[in-house]
């Protein structure tokens, strides 16, 4: 091709070349001319786009390419123009996200929750990222941003998934209060549960006031109510024992003058 209509440049041959191309490229209206199947999707329908490994791939020169393809896309999309009338899309890779399981408050994010894998080498960006505790809540969204190591041919895939954190259940710490007396009302020294783990609200029953019958491995009760939503409501049961009280008995001091009829003698019980 003469120089004065443009030369020949960015040239792909394949099965019709009826000279080498090195031959070609010796002209001076001839440059970066070369050989190699372009893998067409689909040329008897006139679909020219090439697929990965097409040898019209980031073979073209930027002296003699245009800057968007026929689709309008800007090129090159990799490291240099394509060859075609298309420039080859990124590959989309392929990535892995087992859905993670409940866990409970307190539970920091870590591999099993956060387990992406790709089909190519690259990075996964969690958010929220690694070791993070979660509030307690249903369906709460893990975002997985896989950025290939070659950005330039892959494109970078985000991916979402939910979980879900259930409240945890606050440790109550309550001894074994000891024996009391029969008529000893419940109080603040057998009353006394607690938590370390929130602020809340403690129910008892038998409630503070209550006096118990006399006997043995008495059964209290208690539901604690966190204030804070990332602990649940829990119970805790303790026993108590409940001894007679002693009884005393005090006798009326009377006194009689001889003759006198023996008073009405009476006693006091307590």
């Amino acid at each position: 091709m003469p120089p004065s209509t443009g030369g020949l440049h960015n040239v792909l041959f394949f099965q019709n070349a009826s000279r080498s191309i090195t031959s070609i490229n010796r002209f001076p209206w001839a440059s970066n001319n070369t050989y190699g199947n372009p893998l067409f999707v689909d040329s008897a329908s006139g679909d020219y786009r090439t697929l990965p490994g097409s040898a019209a791939i980031d073979a073209g020169d930027f002296n003699y390419t245009l800057g968007h393809d026929s689709f309008s896309n800007a090129r090159p999309i990799g490291k240099a123009p394509d060859l075609g009338l298309h420039e080859t899309e990124k590959e989309v890779p392929v990535v892995t996200w087992e859905l993670p399981a409940t866990i409970a408050y307190g539970t920091p994010l870590s591999g099993r929750e956060l387990n992406g894998t790709a089909n190519l080498p690259g990075t996964f960006i969690y958010q929220p990222a690694l070791g993070s505790v979660l509030n307690a809540g249903k369906s709460q969204i893990l975002t997985a941003n896989f950025i290939p190591l070659d950005t330039i041919r892959y494109a970078v895939v985000a991916t979402q998934f939910t979980i879900d954190v259930d409240p945890a259940m606050p440790e109550i710490t309550w001894n074994e209060p000891l024996d009391i007396v029969y008529g000893l009302p419940l109080g603040g020294s057998q009353l006394n549960a607690s938590s370390g783990h929130s602020t809340g609200v403690y129910s008892y029953d038998p409630p503070l006031g209550t006096v118990l019958e006399v006997g043995d491995d008495q059964p209290l009760h208690v539901t604690f109510t966190p204030d804070n939503e990332n602990f649940a409501p829990t119970t805790k049961t303790v026993t108590i024992g409940v001894t007679p009280a002693p009884l005393t008995i005090v006798a009326d001091n009377i006194q009689r003058s001889p003759g006198e009829e023996n008073p009405l003698w009476s006693i006091t019980y307590s």
